[in-house]
């Protein structure tokens, strides 16, 4: 996991806790299974994308082989964003009944980033408290593929859930589940967990979905054929591999990012997975587009999409999109659903400062969109939200204030409006110095080399 600080006199923006690991009354279906097949095979995981002279050899590729580590539900660290600290000794802003909240998952292809403040990606749930109606966002440190290989990151997606509904008495239609990149991809593989699994464990679903250039297809099948060089001479994802490459000219780029972390994360998987699993490849073209069945979309939240119109992952992404939307024809949403582009806006743009211009339009349409969301009528069963109110003689008084204080947030959202995001100075953030405490280092801005 990621080394992250958690001094709370040392954070400007954010309040760090530590998440208890889900009850294995939890572990149900893919990840159960997911996460036997990865224990029947520790000691003989292989990466199977990526080669090493000498595999015998200690060091990291032995931790990636542990057969002592205990693997499974864990505590997960995560941080609390709502609003800059009026001091160093600010406590969390309290959160009213109906006020809801973001559960974020940030960015970085589960190889880098982290869900801290000084994290580049962590620009999101800092502007979302602010130029959105959400003013609580709970953002994930989830284990990372280098030591942590499908399913974990999930698992640990599984437990800030159930930390929300069961621990902070949260309801679940006052959730809105959020990722960027692969923390989008982490986002709707929990959406279809909570899905399939969810009415067994008492679960009804959050209130909506927002992915930011998700990733949708990590067997990368979009880019077979012609989409191979999709975008791929003004995409960051392209840029941040090979910007001073000899072969620039000839625009071969090297496309050893993607596949580097697809190689990591499902090293304990079959290989085949990466294009029939459609918890890890929604856009899988290998994966038959259905409006029903188990590898369909039916039955998500009504949900937001973003992505960069000179991204690499566009086709996959609106792939994603069009069986969302196949799957919306045989249903009744509550909300349409919203796809919208960043133009000449490249992979994960929205946590990059200079392009806070292209964000703006972004975060605004969202605004708009959740609000109208969260204020629309939904049916909130009035009983008791814990053991301990259960007890009280007057927990349906407490559950009328908490009907009045959910009218009152509703009304509100159709009358408001957060404010738009302006460009700021900016400084440079670091979204790989995480990397290194799992034992990869980058030696220049493309190549990756394990101590």
């Amino acid at each position: 996991m990621a080394n992250v600080s958690q001094e709370p006199e040392k954070l400007t923006h954010s309040h760090p806790v530590t998440i208890p690991p889900a009850p294995l009354s939890w572990l149900r279906g893919h990840v159960k299974d997911s996460l036997d097949t990865l224990l029947g095979s520790r000691g003989k995981w292989d990466a199977h994308l990526l080669h090493r002279p000498d595999r015998s050899r200690p060091g990291v590729w032995g931790q990636w082989t542990d057969t002592t580590e205990e693997y499974g539900f864990a505590p997960v660290k995560a941080f609390w964003f709502d609003g800059k600290k009026v001091d160093p000794t600010s406590t969390r802003r309290t959160r009213q009944p109906g006020q809801a909240v973001m559960l974020h998952f940030h960015g970085g292809g589960y190889l880098c980033g982290t869900a801290a403040e000084t994290d580049l990606t962590s620009g999101i749930p800092k502007h979302l408290v602010v130029h959105s109606p959400i003013h609580h966002v709970l953002s994930v440190d989830y284990r990372l593929a280098p030591k942590a290989p499908w399913p974990l990151p999930l698992l640990d997606a599984i437990s800030a859930y159930h930390h929300l509904v069961n621990e902070e008495m949260v309801d679940e239609k006052d959730i809105v589940l959020v990722g960027d990149s692969a923390g989008g991809h982490l986002a709707i593989a929990l959406t279809r967990w909570i899905r399939d699994e969810g009415s067994a464990l008492g679960l009804k679903g959050p209130r909506g979905l927002v992915v930011m250039s998700p990733w949708c297809d990590v067997g990368f099948t979009n880019a077979w054929g012609d989409g191979l060089h999709y975008n791929a001479d003004c995409d960051t994802v392209s840029l941040l591999q090979a910007p001073i490459s000899p072969r620039w000219s000839d625009k071969q780029i090297d496309d050893t990012f993607g596949p580097f972390a697809t190689s990591l994360l499902l090293r304990a998987l079959p290989a085949s997975t990466m294009h029939t699993s459609s918890y890890l490849s929604p856009a899988s073209l290998l994966i038959p587009a259905q409006a029903t069945g188990p590898d369909s979309l039916a039955n998500f939240p009504p949900t937001f999409v973003v992505y960069g119109g000179a991204e690499r992952l566009a086709i996959s992404i609106k792939i994603f999109w069009a069986r969302l939307q196949l799957a919306r024809k045989l249903e009744n949403p509550s909300q349409p659903d919203h796809l919208i582009e960043g133009p000449d806006s490249p992979h994960d743009f929205m946590i990059f400062p200079w392009m806070a211009e292209e964000s703006a339009v972004i975060y605004e349409a969202l605004d708009t969109w959740l609000r109208d969301l969260l204020a629309s009528d939904y049916e909130v069963e009035d009983v008791p939200k814990s053991p301990e109110e259960a007890k009280s003689p007057d927990w349906r008084s407490i559950a009328l204030k908490r009907r009045e204080s959910r009218k009152i947030e509703r009304d509100s959202m159709k009358t408001a409006k957060s404010p738009v995001l302006e460009p700021k100075k900016h400084r440079v953030m670091d979204m790989v110095g995480d990397m290194r405490s799992e034992g990869i280092r980058q030696v220049s801005i493309y190549t990756f080399v394990f101590d």
